[in-house]
């Protein structure tokens, strides 16, 4: 997805099957000792046109939870 010029976070997403949605959405920002992922999981397309917003859970869920411990693991790594 790319880099964010304004808020400098880089964009990321994971298709949970062969469609568009459902999909995680991550926003990850990093500093120099830390990196921050606001993550999502996108539930559907945005209901109206020309309108970004969409259906997206932002609530601590066994779904997010897990995609989550998968994002620490990586970053945790020795790749």
């Amino acid at each position: 997805m790319g880099k964010n010029q304004r808020t400098g976070e880089e964009g990321y997403q994971r298709r949970l099957s062969s469609g568009d949605y459902p999909k995680f959405h991550a926003f990850v920002k990093r500093d120099e000792d830390f990196v921050f992922v606001n993550l999502h999981l996108d539930q559907k397309k945005p209901s109206y046109h020309g309108v970004r917003a969409h259906s997206g859970e932002y609530e601590e869920n066994e779904i997010l939870q897990k995609e989550a411990e998968i994002i620490r693991k990586v970053f945790n790594s020795d790749i």
